[in-house]
């Protein structure tokens, strides 16, 4: 996999493709908090889970940025699951709260089974 797509629309579309193989039901763009949501995911467990999406290169500058972003939507959102989508894992790793587009299959069915 390109460590970045070509545009953000193409990420987006592939983000809509893995939660869709999840067979969840998702919402893109909902207003949460005064903000734009990428995509709002609601398992049948009762809990949301939010996905930005950040078409970047993984580097460590955009991964402390992505984290610190997802750190923020955590203390606006209490009892959401915020995180934020890059299109590949770097080799040195991803903080809480990052994962890459291959890991959206694993946290919804983690999110799923906590339920």
């Amino acid at each position: 996999m390109a460590t970045k797509y070509d545009s953000g629309f193409g990420f987006e579309a592939a983000i809509t493709n893995k939660i869709s193989s999840t067979g969840s039901q998702f919402s893109k763009g909902v207003q949460i908090g005064g903000l734009e949501r990428d995509f709002v995911v609601q398992p049948t467990t009762g809990r949301s889970v939010i996905f930005e999406a950040k078409n970047w290169e993984p580097s460590e500058f955009n991964i402390n940025r992505a984290h610190a972003q997802v750190e923020l939507l955590r203390k606006t959102d209490k009892g959401i699951d915020n995180f934020v989508v890059i299109p590949k894992k770097p080799s040195f790793g991803l903080p809480d709260g990052v994962i890459s587009i291959d890991d959206i299959p694993r946290v919804i069915a983690n999110i799923k089974g906590a339920g």
